[in-house]
C-alpha cells in the first residue's frame, strides 16, 4: 500500500454561486504528500437551461435550516491517507455505513477521518414539473499520475432505490477488488472524464411535496491496494468538476 499520502482540502471548498440560470459551487482541493504542495480544485455546479424546469443545490433540507444560498463553504481538510472501501462500507461490503451517509455537508467532528473525503448535499427540483438531470464529472491538472490510484464513489437513495457507483482508471494489471461489492466498479468514461450519465442513465427528479430532491454523497479516496501505487506519486495533485444539468 502507498504510505503517507496526504490530501489538503483548503477552506472555501464547496462554493455554490447562483445566477438567473446558473448555480455553482466552487471547491479548492490541494493534494500535499510529504513536502509536496500542488494546487487543485473541485467544482460542483448546477446549470439550468429552462426557466420552467429548475434545479438547485443545498446542504440541508431541514425546514429550519434549508436555504438556497448563492454560496456554500466547507472547511479545510488535511493529512488524508490511502485506504480501501472496507473502511467506510458495512461488514458485508454491500452498503454504505450510515455514519457516512446520514449526516449533511461535511463529516462531523466525532467521525471525521483522514482516510476518505466525504461530502453530502441535496440536489433539488425547485421548478414546477418533473425534471431529468444529466450528470458529468471530470478531472484535470493531474501531476505525478496520482489519478492512477484515484477512486470516486457516488451514492444516493431515491424513491426507495439505492444507486451506487465506484469509478477508477484502468489498472496496468487486472485486479479483483474484494471490497467493492457495494456497486459495480466502472472505468473512467473518457480522457479526463470520470463519468457522464445522460439519456437513459439520467437522474429523474419528481415534482411532489417531500419528493422533489435526492441526497447525493461523494466519496473520494486513494486506493492503497491499487497495483499502480508508487512512492513516485507523493506530492501529486488533481482537480475535479462535477456538473448537474437539466436534461433537454
Amino acid at each position: 500500500m502507498l504510505k503517507k499520502i496526504v490530501f489538503i482540502f483548503h477552506t472555501n471548498m464547496f462554493k455554490i454561486v447562483a445566477a438567473i440560470l446558473l448555480f455553482s459551487a466552487s471547491t479548492l482541493i490541494i493534494v500535499a504528500m510529504l513536502l509536496g504542495h500542488e494546487a487543485g480544485s473541485f467544482v460542483v455546479r448546477v446549470q439550468n437551461t429552462d426557466s420552467s424546469r429548475s434545479i438547485a443545490l443545498t446542504e440541508s433540507i431541514n425546514p429550519e435550516k434549508i436555504e438556497y444560498l448563492p454560496r456554500l463553504t466547507a472547511k479545510g481538510k488535511d493529512q488524508m491517507t490511502d485506504t480501501s472501501p472496507r473502511y467506510f462500507l458495512d461488514k458485508d461490503y454491500q452498503t454504505i455505513r450510515q455514519t457516512f451517509y446520514s449526516g449533511e455537508g461535511e463529516m462531523s467532528k466525532d467521525i471525521e477521518t483522514y482516510e476518505v473525503y466525504a461530502y453530502r448535499f441535496y440536489l433539488v427540483n425547485n421548478g414546477d414539473s418533473s425534471v431529468g438531470v444529466d450528470t458529468t464529472m471530470k478531472y484535470s491538472n493531474v501531476t505525478k499520475n496520482v489519478d492512477n490510484i484515484l477512486r470516486v464513489m457516488t451514492y444516493y437513495e431515491y424513491n426507495g432505490n439505492q444507486v451506487a457507483h465506484i469509478y477508477q482508471k484502468v489498472d496496468k494489471e487486472l485486479v479483483d477488488y474484494k471490497w467493492y461489492t457495494v456497486g459495480n466498479v466502472e472505468l473512467f468514461s473518457g480522457d479526463g472524464e470520470i463519468f457522464s450519465h445522460t439519456g437513459d442513465d439520467k437522474i429523474i427528479l419528481d415534482f411532489a411535496e417531500d419528493r422533489n430532491y435526492l441526497k447525493y454523497l461523494v466519496l473520494i479516496w486513494l486506493e492503497g491496494d491499487d497495483p499502480d501505487s508508487s512512492n513516485e506519486m507523493l506530492g501529486g495533485s488533481l482537480s475535479f468538476n462535477l456538473e448537474f444539468k437539466v436534461s433537454m
